[in-house]
């Protein structure tokens, strides 16, 4: 299961609780700057392509936390 929180403005939060890494891909209709700001656990990384309304992550390990802000 992957998991999609959205909170405040300007924060989204993708949570894989799988335990096989995920691959995601995300699309806005408004237009934004997004960064990743947080990885848990933070021994792991994610692979990120970012344009103006898409977000893709290549892969997302298994049992990680991403926040993104834009």
């Amino acid at each position: 299961m992957v998991s999609l929180y959205l909170m405040d403005d300007d924060v989204i939060v993708i949570e894989n609780f799988k335990d096989e890494p995920v691959a995601v891909s995300l699309e806005t209709d408004f237009s934004m700057q997004p960064k990743v700001v947080l990885v848990l656990p933070k021994t792991e990384s994610v692979q990120s392509t970012f344009t103006e309304n898409r977000l893709e992550f290549k892969e997302i390990p298994p049992r990680t936390l991403v926040t993104i802000s834009y």
